[in-house]
């Protein structure tokens, strides 16, 4: 990808000489930015999310940061409105310094990260609000210290780090197995590849589950969770809403980082979810179930033994019988 505007889609690698005493970033992942809210929700989704991330540059100001890292799938869905992602573009633009992210699964096709310039993120990369990770090298007091990125893929593996730094970091969109949530191991970091990894400290997304930065084999893990709630599960609807403030600093001759969990303010769940619709789909969806059991039985050949049972439910009441009978038809269970 070198040709314009192509060339913004590339990823960055630089090396900033100047020495500083502190880098200082804000890391926060998965907004899943949309212009439809999910049926569960009963609020302006596409305006909240969007809102959220403003207020992540407001804050990225106040505490003086150098920069933001976001730690993949700022796009929940490939189809956006031409306006919704101009109003993404101009939310992005409240940044007063570099933000950076790698990329999610739900921001390119099929894991690929070539097909970015298909997708909504490729658009908003091309207007230089937002850049693609590759790495970033600073001299804090002498120290060489590496922020590296790696985009979405299956069967992550920790890459080495590109170049020579006296402290590594990384940022990637996988989770960690033991994590809360249930994951395939296909899309996880096992505990011991992370023990034997060069990297000191990982930025890790994708789990929309938030939880306290970890030790694992002498390794800082920071898994904020998402910045968005879109979906009706229960952790969403009592979960907080989490962001990290970093501070990468060289204390008695080691590089020493120290990351600040903080909670970004949210709508009660009441207010934001809609748990009459909840309720529906959860019965629509046992419904379902239902009928697909009944479908398989049916396959079975053992329609009589559902007819019988209909009927002792129907009492003999021969009109129910035929009402209900005909609605199992319609959906192609033999009766």
């Amino acid at each position: 990808m070198t040709d314009f505007p192509l060339r913004f889609l590339d990823k960055v690698v630089a090396e900033f000489p100047e020495s500083r005493k502190e880098v200082r970033f804000l890391y926060f992942s998965d907004p899943h930015v949309n212009h439809v809210g999910p049926i569960s929700r009963q609020d302006d989704y596409p305006t909240v999310i969007l809102n959220k991330i403003s207020k992540m540059a407001k804050v990225s100001a106040a505490m003086a940061c150098d920069f933001v890292l976001i730690g993949g799938d700022i796009y929940h869905q490939k189809p956006q409105t031409d306006l919704y992602k101009t109003k993404v573009i101009h939310t992005f633009a409240e940044f007063q310094v570099p933000v950076y992210t790698i990329f999610g699964n739900h921001d390119v096709y099929h894991a690929n990260p070539d097909t970015v310039c298909k997708s909504p993120l490729g658009v908003l990369l091309s207007s230089g609000r937002l850049q693609h990770l590759g790495s970033l090298v600073f001299n804090v007091d002498g120290k060489r210290v590496l922020l590296q990125g790696e985009d979405y893929f299956l069967n992550p593996k920790l890459p080495e780090p590109s170049v020579h730094a006296d402290y590594n970091m990384f940022c990637g969109h996988a989770f960690v197995v033991n994590s809360l949530t249930v994951i395939t191991k296909d899309e996880a970091f096992l505990h011991d590849e992370i023990k034997d990894s060069k990297w000191n400290c990982l930025f890790l997304g994708h789990d929309h589950v938030p939880y306290p930065v970890i030790d694992i084999g002498g390794k800082i893990v920071v898994r904020p969770g998402a910045l968005s709630r879109g979906t009706k599960h229960t952790v969403n609807r009592v979960r907080d809403v989490f962001f990290d403030v970093v501070s990468v600093k060289v204390v008695d001759g080691q590089v020493k980082v120290d990351v600040r969990q903080e909670t970004l303010p949210v709508a009660p769940a009441e207010q934001v979810f809609s748990l009459a619709r909840i309720e529906r789909e959860s019965v629509s969806q046992k419904m379902s179930e239902f009928i697909s059991v009944l479908k398989d039985k049916s396959k079975q050949d053992v329609s009589s033994e559902i007819g019988s049972s209909l009927m002792k439910l129907c009492e003999k009441d021969l009109t129910l019988f035929q009402f209900i009978k005909q609605y199992f038809t319609n959906f192609g269970i033999s009766v």
